[in-house]
């Protein structure tokens, strides 16, 4: 489990009703959201700690909620963070988010865009039954993106592009399924995901940059 889960009991920051969760002297992660802003900006610090996560369930439920910038300090975005947003049309990050983990995005019905940039793993689950999702939405950086998750994009219906590089090696049970749109812009030598692709019928375009 992520390093980003232990530290103390939470406590309420200061800053436009947002709860955090102290890990040490130096950095926190957002617990909850408390506040009622439908487009939520997540500061850099709260109470002088640098915010490097999203919890578990952090935002899970919220329907009033229709878009979210991410601070550049971000790097982990819990399991159900966002689940069940299902008005939530946006993410916005500014840094690096290393990882997504498993159903982070499940139900976001109305999630159209989220830019993943130089992500290294998508859990299991993360953005199954987002229908909305559309292909520019998600562009994997090609030498970053290591690991899909089994059903990860299970039900992504409208997507219909991913960009992955040499990098990537491990992708789960029916990461795609009911993905009928998708094509995979592939390096031409990752042939373990040619493979996989190609076993499971998903198209693929073997040009992508490396």
């Amino acid at each position: 489990a992520p390093a980003f889960r232990i530290g103390s009991s939470a406590t309420t920051g200061s800053l436009s009703g947002f709860q955090v969760q102290r890990l040490d002297g130096s950095t926190a992660q957002i617990r909850a959201y408390l506040g009622t802003e439908a487009r939520v900006v997540i500061p850099e610090q709260i109470d002088g700690r640098t915010i490097v996560a999203i919890a578990p369930g952090a935002f899970e439920g919220r329907e009033d909620i229709t878009g979210v910038t991410l601070p550049r300090t971000v790097r982990v975005i819990g399991e159900r963070a966002f689940a069940g947003c299902t008005a939530l049309t946006e993410v916005v990050r500014k840094g690096k988010i290393e990882t997504i983990e498993a159903h982070a995005f499940e139900g976001c019905t109305a999630l159209e865009r989220i830019d993943l940039g130089r992500i290294e793993t998508i859990g299991d689950y993360a953005f199954a039954g987002c229908d909305q999702l559309r292909s520019a939405a998600v562009s994997l950086a090609p030498r970053t993106i290591r690991a899909i998750g089994s059903h990860a994009f299970d039900g992504c219906a409208r997507l219909t592009r991913l960009e992955v590089g040499d990098l990537l090696r491990e992708i789960g049970e029916d990461a795609f399924a009911g993905c009928d749109a998708l094509v995979v812009d592939i390096c031409p030598d990752n042939f373990a995901v040619i493979r996989y692709c190609q076993a499971h019928g998903i198209r693929i375009n073997r040009s992508a940059a490396r």
